[in-house]
Protein backbone atom coordinates (compact mmCIF):
# COMPACT_ATOMS: atom_id res chain seq x y z
CA UNK A 1 0.00 0.00 0.00
CA UNK A 2 2.60 2.47 0.87
CA UNK A 3 4.58 1.73 -2.30
CA UNK A 4 1.22 2.64 -4.42
CA UNK A 5 1.16 5.65 -2.49
CA UNK A 6 4.66 6.51 -3.15
CA UNK A 7 3.70 5.77 -6.92
CA UNK A 8 0.32 7.99 -6.81
CA UNK A 9 2.97 10.72 -5.41
CA UNK A 10 5.61 10.37 -7.61
CA UNK A 11 2.91 10.69 -10.88
CA UNK A 12 1.09 13.74 -9.63
CA UNK A 13 5.46 14.82 -8.92
CA UNK A 14 5.86 14.46 -12.57
CA UNK A 15 3.01 15.56 -13.95
CA UNK A 16 3.05 18.97 -12.21
CA UNK A 17 6.46 19.37 -13.40
CA UNK A 18 5.32 18.77 -17.25
CA UNK A 19 2.88 21.31 -16.86
CA UNK A 20 5.48 24.08 -15.24
CA UNK A 21 7.75 23.36 -18.16
CA UNK A 22 5.59 23.55 -20.45
CA UNK A 23 4.25 26.91 -18.86
CA UNK A 24 7.31 27.90 -18.73
CA UNK A 25 7.97 27.37 -22.43
CA UNK A 26 4.79 29.48 -23.43
CA UNK A 27 5.65 32.27 -21.10
CA UNK A 28 9.22 32.61 -23.10
CA UNK A 29 7.88 32.60 -26.41
CA UNK A 30 5.01 35.14 -25.29
CA UNK A 31 7.42 36.95 -24.07
CA UNK A 32 9.85 37.08 -27.51
CA UNK A 33 9.45 40.05 -29.64
CA UNK A 34 7.34 40.06 -32.36
CA UNK A 35 8.82 41.57 -36.01
CA UNK A 36 6.93 42.58 -39.29
CA UNK A 37 8.23 44.21 -42.13
CA UNK A 38 6.65 46.90 -44.35
CA UNK A 39 9.00 47.66 -47.91
CA UNK A 40 8.15 49.16 -50.70
CA UNK A 41 9.76 47.87 -54.26
CA UNK A 42 10.58 48.42 -57.55
CA UNK A 43 9.69 45.63 -59.85
CA UNK A 44 11.61 44.53 -63.20
CA UNK A 45 11.70 42.09 -65.45
CA UNK A 46 15.70 40.94 -65.16
CA UNK A 47 18.61 38.78 -65.27
CA UNK A 48 20.09 38.28 -61.73
CA UNK A 49 22.35 41.02 -60.99
CA UNK A 50 21.77 42.50 -64.45
CA UNK A 51 20.92 45.84 -63.20
CA UNK A 52 20.55 46.48 -59.23
CA UNK A 53 17.96 49.75 -59.68
CA UNK A 54 16.25 49.21 -63.48
CA UNK A 55 14.28 51.60 -65.16
CA UNK A 56 11.66 52.82 -65.84
CA UNK A 57 10.23 52.68 -62.06
CA UNK A 58 6.99 49.51 -61.32
CA UNK A 59 5.76 49.81 -58.14
CA UNK A 60 4.99 46.85 -55.72
CA UNK A 61 4.34 46.92 -51.72
CA UNK A 62 4.78 44.21 -49.34
CA UNK A 63 4.31 43.37 -45.97
CA UNK A 64 5.82 40.05 -43.87
CA UNK A 65 6.45 38.57 -40.55
CA UNK A 66 8.94 36.93 -38.89
CA UNK A 67 9.45 33.62 -37.05
CA UNK A 68 12.86 32.73 -35.58
CA UNK A 69 14.58 29.35 -35.46
CA UNK A 70 17.52 30.85 -33.38
CA UNK A 71 18.59 34.41 -32.21
CA UNK A 72 21.39 36.11 -29.78
CA UNK A 73 23.03 39.66 -30.07
CA UNK A 74 24.68 38.26 -33.54
CA UNK A 75 22.40 35.64 -35.10
CA UNK A 76 19.06 35.13 -36.09
CA UNK A 77 17.63 32.35 -37.93
CA UNK A 78 14.86 32.75 -39.13
CA UNK A 79 11.71 32.11 -41.54
CA UNK A 80 8.96 34.77 -43.12
CA UNK A 81 5.86 35.03 -44.20
CA UNK A 82 5.24 37.72 -47.19
CA UNK A 83 2.13 39.28 -48.74
CA UNK A 84 2.59 41.55 -51.85
CA UNK A 85 1.72 42.78 -54.89
CA UNK A 86 3.28 44.81 -57.76
CA UNK A 87 2.01 46.63 -60.69
CA UNK A 88 4.74 46.17 -64.28
CA UNK A 89 2.95 47.88 -67.64
CA UNK A 90 5.20 45.46 -69.56
CA UNK A 91 4.46 41.79 -67.62
CA UNK A 92 1.58 42.76 -65.77
CA UNK A 93 -0.15 43.16 -62.58
CA UNK A 94 0.89 40.18 -59.93
CA UNK A 95 -0.14 39.30 -56.39
CA UNK A 96 2.07 36.85 -54.68
CA UNK A 97 2.19 35.17 -51.27
CA UNK A 98 5.54 33.77 -50.03
CA UNK A 99 7.97 31.97 -47.32
CA UNK A 100 11.31 32.72 -46.98
CA UNK A 101 14.46 30.76 -45.08
CA UNK A 102 16.78 33.09 -44.15
CA UNK A 103 19.87 34.50 -41.99
CA UNK A 104 20.72 37.86 -40.75
CA UNK A 105 23.96 38.88 -38.77
CA UNK A 106 24.27 42.33 -36.70
CA UNK A 107 27.76 43.65 -35.97
CA UNK A 108 28.30 45.06 -32.87
CA UNK A 109 27.70 48.89 -34.74
CA UNK A 110 24.51 47.62 -35.16
CA UNK A 111 24.67 47.71 -38.93
CA UNK A 112 23.27 43.91 -40.52
CA UNK A 113 23.32 42.30 -43.42
CA UNK A 114 21.13 39.43 -44.49
CA UNK A 115 20.19 36.57 -46.41
CA UNK A 116 17.01 35.01 -48.29
CA UNK A 117 15.65 32.00 -49.87
CA UNK A 118 12.01 31.75 -50.68
CA UNK A 119 9.18 29.78 -52.28
CA UNK A 120 5.88 31.30 -53.49
CA UNK A 121 2.56 31.68 -55.53
CA UNK A 122 1.79 34.25 -57.92
CA UNK A 123 -1.42 35.43 -59.79
CA UNK A 124 -0.48 37.48 -62.80
CA UNK A 125 -3.06 39.62 -64.62
CA UNK A 126 -2.25 40.76 -68.24
CA UNK A 127 -1.26 44.30 -68.79
CA UNK A 128 -3.15 44.84 -71.91
CA UNK A 129 -6.50 43.39 -73.44
CA UNK A 130 -6.94 39.86 -74.40
CA UNK A 131 -9.25 38.39 -77.10
CA UNK A 132 -10.30 35.06 -77.63
CA UNK A 133 -11.37 32.71 -80.88
CA UNK A 134 -14.90 32.55 -80.68
CA UNK A 135 -16.96 30.09 -82.58
CA UNK A 136 -17.84 32.24 -85.69
CA UNK A 137 -14.26 32.43 -86.31
CA UNK A 138 -13.69 36.19 -85.26
CA UNK A 139 -11.67 37.38 -81.93
CA UNK A 140 -13.30 38.67 -79.32
CA UNK A 141 -12.68 40.61 -75.97
CA UNK A 142 -12.22 38.13 -72.57
CA UNK A 143 -12.33 38.76 -69.45
CA UNK A 144 -8.60 38.44 -67.74
CA UNK A 145 -9.03 35.60 -64.87
CA UNK A 146 -4.95 35.78 -64.72
CA UNK A 147 -2.74 32.63 -64.46
CA UNK A 148 -0.44 31.32 -61.45
CA UNK A 149 2.89 30.55 -61.63
CA UNK A 150 5.16 29.16 -58.36
CA UNK A 151 7.91 31.08 -57.81
CA UNK A 152 11.95 30.80 -56.28
CA UNK A 153 13.40 33.67 -55.10
CA UNK A 154 16.88 34.48 -53.28
CA UNK A 155 17.81 37.82 -52.12
CA UNK A 156 20.83 39.73 -49.79
CA UNK A 157 19.83 43.07 -48.10
CA UNK A 158 21.47 45.76 -45.34
CA UNK A 159 20.41 47.76 -42.82
CA UNK A 160 20.91 49.01 -39.67
CA UNK A 161 18.79 48.80 -36.24
CA UNK A 162 18.11 51.32 -34.25
CA UNK A 163 18.41 50.96 -30.38
CA UNK A 164 15.29 51.68 -28.56
CA UNK A 165 13.99 52.07 -25.03
CA UNK A 166 10.31 52.34 -26.60
CA UNK A 167 7.64 49.02 -27.20
CA UNK A 168 8.57 49.81 -30.95
CA UNK A 169 12.13 49.32 -32.33
CA UNK A 170 12.63 50.35 -36.00
CA UNK A 171 15.24 48.95 -38.56
CA UNK A 172 15.15 50.21 -41.97
CA UNK A 173 16.90 48.41 -45.00
CA UNK A 174 17.74 48.36 -48.52
CA UNK A 175 17.37 44.60 -50.21
CA UNK A 176 17.95 43.38 -53.72
CA UNK A 177 15.76 40.23 -54.57
CA UNK A 178 16.08 38.10 -57.45
CA UNK A 179 12.74 35.84 -58.32
CA UNK A 180 11.98 33.17 -61.18
CA UNK A 181 8.56 32.83 -62.09
CA UNK A 182 8.21 29.15 -63.40
CA UNK A 183 5.41 28.18 -65.88
CA UNK A 184 4.82 31.73 -67.50
CA UNK A 185 3.71 30.58 -70.68
CA UNK A 186 3.79 27.80 -73.45
CA UNK A 187 6.84 29.66 -75.23
CA UNK A 188 8.81 31.02 -71.92
CA UNK A 189 8.97 28.21 -69.48
CA UNK A 190 10.45 30.57 -66.80
CA UNK A 191 10.76 34.74 -66.23
CA UNK A 192 13.16 35.84 -64.45
CA UNK A 193 12.40 39.05 -62.27
CA UNK A 194 14.03 41.21 -59.93
CA UNK A 195 12.94 43.79 -57.47
CA UNK A 196 14.73 46.18 -55.20
CA UNK A 197 13.09 47.03 -51.92
CA UNK A 198 13.43 50.07 -49.74
CA UNK A 199 11.64 49.19 -46.36
CA UNK A 200 11.97 48.92 -42.28
CA UNK A 201 11.38 46.33 -39.75
CA UNK A 202 9.33 46.97 -36.75
CA UNK A 203 9.94 44.71 -33.49
CA UNK A 204 6.83 44.66 -30.72
CA UNK A 205 8.51 44.13 -27.75
CA UNK A 206 6.34 41.40 -25.75
CA UNK A 207 4.89 42.93 -22.34
CA UNK A 208 6.50 41.10 -19.34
Amino acid sequence: MKLLYLLIFASHFHLGAQDAGIKDSINAMHKKPLSMTVSFFNHSISMPFHKIFAEPIHPGIQAGVEGRYFENDRSKLFQTLNLGMFYNNYNGTGFYLNTEFAYRYTSKPRIFAEALLGVGYLRTYHPTDIYQLNSSGTYQKASDKGFSSPIVSFAFGLGYAFKSSSLFAFAPFVRYESIVQTHYNSDLEVLPQAAFHVGVRITKKRMK
